[in-house]
């Protein structure tokens, strides 16, 4: 189990990886640590299936709040206004990522040249 504290030890990054079959798409080290620990490469996958709708978008913030036995996914133009809403019926994302009650899981995406970097908040 990794706790939020562990995530904000990450700050920039050397390297980008892909982590979709969206090849725009590649994540930071510490995106990639959250996937690799949290076994929720799905995360990726959903965010890049949102391509087409967010490709015009410099920046949004991704929110990822427990819901039951699920979790709701909420992109946002990062100042609050909703652009995308997904329920996810199952995950056990927060099983693996401790974290305070009534917190949310943030998630940072800027388009860069010709690819959409998605980040922890400390990497921006």
């Amino acid at each position: 189990m990794i706790s939020m504290f562990d995530l904000q030890q990450f700050s920039g990054s050397e390297t980008f990886e892909r982590f979709s079959l969206n090849r725009r798409y590649v994540g930071t080290e510490g995106l990639m640590y959250l996937m690799r620990e949290c076994h929720c490469y799905w995360l990726g996958d959903l965010i890049a299936s949102y391509a087409g709708e967010l490709m015009r978008r410099e920046f949004c913030s991704w929110h990822i709040t427990p819901k039951g036995s699920g979790v709701t996914v909420q992109a946002t133009d990062g100042n609050e206004t909703v652009l995308i809403t997904q329920e996810v019926p199952y995950s056990d994302l927060f099983t693996h990522l401790q974290v305070s009650e009534g917190k949310t899981l943030k998630l940072f995406q800027v388009w860069q040249q010709q690819h959409a970097v998605v980040m922890l908040p400390s990497e921006y």
